[in-house]
């Protein structure tokens, strides 16, 4: 695998839900199961606050026989044999984050201890995921984020929800998250930088009874 230069990473956050009324889907898997994505790659980051209506060819509403994964637009059907599909509901614009400058990504899980008497080693399994990080920005805390609704500094002062996108080489990570943090470093010899540690969480979705949270695919 050849190295990747880090200039090339690029950093999104997200914006206001905006409606979509059936969306096109493409097909990526004929299955059983079938898969389909919307089409519309700027368009598939659902809102998990926002009913989603899965349509067979824009009429039958097929929702139930679908799940969604609502970070990647993707939605998959266990018995499948539908020509096309097309979804509603709300997708969430990503806008690009001028003037970062380093962006870190740290994914893990929880180990729960299962050691037990007689036993001189730890033995453990794995719990629940998170993921969490820090974003360093050379721009002023207040410069906005989201085309003229969000800053860092609205974020962290109102404790807000925002979605993340992360894209570096093939590999994209997608989540929710809630602001820890903004240190600011002010060195003499350097230009002043600001950043936001942040910690993901998941959100519950309206039409499904799943927990949204973070996502590694390719990008």
């Amino acid at each position: 695998m050849a190295a990747t230069a880090g200039y090339n990473a690029a950093l999104k956050v997200g914006g206001t839900p905006t409606t979509i009324t059936d969306e096109a889907t493409t097909q990526l898997s004929a299955g059983p199961p079938q898969v389909f994505q919307i089409t519309a790659s700027t368009k598939r980051v659902l809102d998990p606050a926002t009913a989603v209506v899965i349509k067979d060819n824009t009429t039958a509403d097929v929702t139930s026989d679908f799940t969604i994964d609502f970070n990647t637009g993707t939605v998959t059907s266990a018995t499948g044999g539908y020509a096309s599909v097309t979804i509603s509901g709300k997708y969430i614009p990503l806008h690009t984050v001028a003037l970062c400058q380093v962006a870190t990504i740290n994914a893990a899980v929880a180990e729960l201890d299962t050691s037990s008497l007689g036993n001189a080693y730890t033995d453990f399994t794995c719990g629940k995921g998170t993921a969490e990080g820090e974003i360093t920005y050379l721009g002023a805390l207040s410069d906005v984020l989201d085309g003229g609704t969000l800053d860092w500094q609205t974020i962290f002062d109102g404790r807000t929800l925002f979605f993340l996108e992360a894209t570096f080489s093939t590999r994209l990570f997608l989540g929710w998250g809630y602001p820890l943090g903004v240190p600011s470093e002010l060195p003499q010899d350097g230009v002043v930088s600001h950043s936001l540690s942040w910690k993901s969480t998941s959100r519950r979705a309206t039409t499904q009874n799943t927990e949204v949270a973070f996502t590694f695919t390719d990008a």
